[in-house]
């Protein structure tokens, strides 16, 4: 037998969302029940929409895929060191609240691509920590998402430690 086997602790799960309109937060919004933390991966299908709004959130991966939607309201959404964002829908950020819609990943290299929309809204793409990491969106083969309405890409700490921030567009 193996010295150590995966539990429903530590195991990476793939949870995704069910509602048409729902918050991240809600345990029952989500198939297998439950909600993703940080080692796990969001899906945000087609047709529904996701809105981080009443609490923090975190995930390893997440994947908004074609029609759908994942706005961030006035709270954090942090994906993991390394992580894939994936956004063929919307990704959206409402700075409108009493906080601060921001998307931010820890330490190490974060890749954000698909064919969806970015709308800033006054929100923000960071990184948590004030250790180096890439921000690329989009890769050298294909544009990624399309970024419009203030959207704020910011480091923590000096602006030296950011590594780099590639933005990778297929037009000519």
């Amino acid at each position: 037998a193996p010295a150590f086997a995966p539990t429903a602790a530590n195991a990476q799960t793939t949870f995704t969302f069910n509602k048409t309109d729902g918050d991240w937060q809600t345990q029952g919004n989500w198939t297998p029940e439950g909600r993703p933390g940080s080692a796990d991966t969001a899906i945000i299908p087609s047709g529904k929409t996701c809105r981080v709004k009443t609490a923090n959130q975190a995930a390893d991966d997440v994947d908004v895929q074609s029609s759908g939607t994942l706005i961030i309201e006035s709270k954090s959404l942090t994906v993991s060191s390394g992580a894939s964002l994936t956004v063929n829908g919307k990704l959206g950020m409402d700075n409108t609240g009493a906080g601060s819609a921001r998307l931010l990943w820890l330490s190490g290299d974060l890749t954000i691509d698909g064919s969806g929309t970015i709308d800033g809204g006054y929100g923000a793409i960071r990184n948590s920590v004030s250790t180096s990491g890439d921000l690329s969106i989009g890769t050298a083969s294909a544009a990624g998402p399309t970024l419009k309405n203030n959207l704020v890409i910011t480091p923590v700490g000096d602006l030296l430690d950011f590594g780099k921030l590639l933005v990778n567009s297929s037009a000519a």
